[in-house]
């Protein structure tokens, strides 16, 4: 099913000769991974695929693909030549065997996004943005690197299956620290959120659906390929301690999310309340617990992007992203206003979404760990239903908008757009229905 994916994808790229070169890249590096036998350490193969890889590849594909698409105002050659390196660069990340080489393309997937903003960033902020993102990521993964390259020469090898099989005892607090911290600021986790907002509002369409939709899972993709080389739980009260910090930054965030007047900050800030879950059901470290990781990831990666093109297109309707000065879409825009409707009734998890079916999946590992920690989540999911509803009352309700250009109509192009990106969401809310959730294990 995902090499038809895969091949499938590919054709539709070759269709349009402006992205015809994404298409021939792509299919090279997906028919090097499929050859696997060709590339080597002795016994041990250099790609890996398993369900959390190929959903993660199968997602990179699809939004990949949205944001070309619904970026038909930049007909840039260097532009796109951007997104087809991010491409190729996360595909082999989320392929990769080796700890070393996945750190990495891990690194290497901020260049292209560091471009994307700076070259096609909305105002002179970028420049910030684009600091603040590279200081925060850089800084908090080299930790990382020192660890992974000193356990690598202590096992011989940076094979990700050979590192669990020699798996001795990291009893240092500290060296935990190292290993994670990385990826909480790529998540991220609340406390190291600062970047990602304002990497947001800056970025181009294009950049804010590939930095919400893959480069935020890659984080918790990494955090969850770092519990299966090493033992987390070793160290008594580390999962617990960040668990409950995450969960008390998730209703932190949330508040965050009623104080924005920004849309794209907005969703933003969505995100990081979001992402909280992901680190505590990482952390947990339990079969239900990555399970429901893997749930959320995919659900938000097809929602957040959906409601960035959602906040571009009533950009492009009133001329402005405040949220002071964009109601009454409801009036002008129905069938927009619909589309709002149905992406923050996902995004909230309102039943039955993919989101809530992860959110339950996490309630038993949360009362597994005490009332008090089940009862943070309770209150996570309770603000997320509040922002979510009063973004879409802000942004749709209230009397005629004066900005708003009454011949300025959708087109067919957007129609299409907003048409793609709920088609992933009705398809994962039909796997939420029925027997669908074997995929995630």
């Amino acid at each position: 099913m995902i090499c038809l994916v895969y091949i499938s994808l590919g054709l539709l790229l070759f269709a349009n000769w402006e992205v015809s070169l994404v298409g021939f890249t792509l299919m090279l590096v997906l028919s090097l991974i499929m050859m696997n036998q060709s590339f080597s350490y002795g016994e041990v193969m250099m790609f890996m695929t398993d369900n959390i890889s190929s959903l993660m590849v199968v997602l990179s594909l699809l939004l990949c693909f949205l944001a070309l698409l619904c970026s038909s105002n930049f007909k840039n050659s260097l532009f796109i030549m951007l997104i087809q390196i991010l491409l190729i660069v996360l595909i082999l990340a989320f392929n990769i065997n080796s700890i070393i080489l996945f750190y990495v393309f891990f690194e290497i997937s901020l260049i292209p996004t560091l471009l994307l903003i700076i070259g096609w960033g909305y105002q002179p902020e970028r420049l910030q943005a684009g600091t603040y993102m590279m200081i925060y990521t850089v800084a908090a993964s080299l930790p990382l690197l020192v660890f992974l390259i000193y356990y690598g020469g202590l096992f011989s090898t940076y094979n990700m299956f050979l590192i669990k099989c020699n798996m001795v005892n990291i009893c240092s607090f500290w060296m935990m620290m190292a290993m994670v911290t990385a990826f909480l600021v790529k998540l991220p986790m609340y406390m190291y959120h600062l970047w990602l907002p304002k990497a947001h509002v800056e970025a181009p369409l294009a950049g804010s659906m590939i930095l919400a939709g893959i480069l935020l899972k890659l984080g918790g993709y990494g955090l969850l390929l770092m519990l299966k080389s090493w033992n987390l739980e070793l160290i008594q009260g580390f999962p617990v301690f960040f668990t409950i910090l995450s969960m008390w930054g998730g209703i932190l965030a949330s508040f965050l999310c009623l104080q924005q007047s920004d849309l794209k900050s907005f969703v933003a800030y969505s995100s990081v309340a979001h992402m909280s879950l992901v680190v505590a059901g990482s952390l947990i470290n339990t079969n239900w617990g990555i399970v429901g990781v893997k749930l959320i990831m995919v659900a938000h990666g097809f929602t957040s992007p959906a409601l960035f093109y959602l906040a571009y297109i009533s950009y492009l309707k009133s001329s402005s992203r405040s949220l002071l000065h964009s109601g009454g879409l409801l009036v002008f825009f129905p069938l927009l206003s619909l589309m709002w409707f149905l992406g923050l009734s996902v995004n909230m998890a309102a039943p039955p979404t993919l989101n809530l079916v992860g959110e339950l999946m996490m309630m038993p590992i949360m009362w597994m760990l005490g009332w008090c920690v089940a009862f943070i989540m309770m209150v996570l999911m309770l603000f997320s239903a509040i922002y979510n509803m009063y973004l879409y009352v802000l942004s749709n309700h209230g009397g005629q908008n004066n900005l708003i250009i009454s011949g300025n109509q959708m087109k067919s192009s957007e129609y299409l757009g907003l048409f793609l990106h709920m088609i992933p969401l009705m398809l994962l809310l039909s796997l939420s229905q029925f027997n669908g959730l074997v995929v995630f294990y």
